[in-house]
C-alpha cells in the first residue's frame, strides 16, 4: 500500500485557505437557491388568531417565563381551535389518533406521566394507557384501559403505525428501563385492542419510532445509552435485528420511503 507524503506546511495552509472559500462561496449561493432547489424552507408564517384566541405574548409555540410567573400559562392558549369535549385531568406524552378497519375512530393516551412519583394523583382515574371511543368527538367514551405492565409506563415511547394498525410501546421512565416491548392490534376493532405480544427485545426503554411500513420498530433509551432495532413483520415475535450501545438518540422519526432515521 502506498501512503502519500504529507503536504509541506505552506502547501496545506493554501489548500485549506482554498476548502475555506469554496465552502463560504457555497453558503453564499445557499441563501439564493429557488424553492424547489435544495436550500433551508422558508420558515412559517405567524400565524392571524381568530375571534376567542388565547394567543401566546411571544413567540408562537412558546409559553413566555411572564406568563409562567404571572399564572397566565395556567389558563392554556388556543389559535383558531376551539374544544369541544374533554376527558381525563391526568396525561403523560402522546395522545393518538386511528381509524380501524370497521370504521371505528378511536383515540389512545398515556395517563401515567412519571411513574411512581405521580401515582397519588391519579389513583381516582387509574394508571396505563386510556383507550378513547371518537366516532363522536363531543362525547368521547372510554372503551378500556391497558395495563400490563409496558403500558402502566410507557413514557415517551407509545407510538402507533397506521398502515399496519399497531401500537406499541417500550417500558420506560425519565431515564431507562427494562426494554419490554408490547405490540397491540387496534386494527381489528381499536375499542378493544388486543396484545400481540411482549418481549424484551427492545434491550432498554424510553423512546421509540416506527418504518412507515411497520415493520420495524425502534426503540431508544437516552439514559442507558442503547438503540435497537427491531423486525415486527410478525408482531407475535418480535427479533432484534441490530443493537447499539454509547448512543443518545431521541425523538426518532423516519422519512417517508423508511430509509433515514432522524
Amino acid at each position: 500500500m502506498k501512503v502519500a507524503a504529507a503536504a509541506p506546511p505552506a502547501r496545506r495552509l493554501a489548500l485549506a485557505a482554498t476548502v475555506l472559500v469554496t465552502v463560504a462561496a457555497g453558503l453564499a449561493l445557499s441563501g439564493v437557491v429557488s424553492a424547489t432547489g435544495r436550500g433551508f424552507p422558508a420558515p412559517t408564517p405567524r400565524a392571524e388568531c381568530g375571534p376567542g384566541a388565547r394567543p401566546e405574548g411571544d413567540v408562537q409555540g412558546r409559553v413566555p417565563l411572564a406568563d409562567h410567573e404571572s399564572g397566565r400559562a395556567a389558563r392554556g392558549y388556543l389559535c383558531n381551535t376551539r374544544q369541544v369535549a374533554h376527558q381525563g385531568t391526568t396525561g403523560g406524552f402522546k395522545v393518538l389518533r386511528y381509524t380501524d378497519r370497521l370504521g371505528h375512530t378511536c383515540a389512545f393516551y398515556d395517563a401515567s406521566q412519571l411513574l411512581p412519583v405521580s401515582t397519588p394523583f391519579q389513583s381516582s382515574e387509574g394508571t396505563g394507557v386510556t383507550v378513547l371511543a371518537m366516532d363522536d368527538p363531543r362525547r368521547p367514551r372510554v372503551t378500556t384501559s391497558l395495563t400490563t405492565p409496558t403500558m402502566l409506563s410507557p413514557h415517551e415511547s407509545l407510538l402507533l403505525n397506521e398502515r399496519r394498525g399497531l401500537l406499541a410501546a417500550v417500558l420506560g421512565n425519565q431515564f431507562a428501563s427494562v426494554g419490554v416491548l408490547e405490540i397491540y392490534d387496534v386494527q381489528t376493532d381499536c375499542r378493544a385492542p388486543r396484545l400481540l405480544s411482549r418481549t424484551t427485545e427492545a434491550v432498554l426503554g424510553h423512546e421509540s419510532g416506527w418504518a412507515p411500513d411497520g415493520r420495524t420498530f425502534y426503540a431508544a433509551s437516552s439514559g442507558g445509552q442503547t438503540f435497537a432495532a427491531i423486525d415486527v413483520s410478525d408482531p407475535t415475535a418480535p427479533e432484534r435485528l441490530f443493537t447499539q450501545i454509547g448512543v443518545n438518540y431521541h425523538g426518532m422519526r423516519l422519512s417517508d420511503d423508511g430509509r433515514t432515521l432522524f
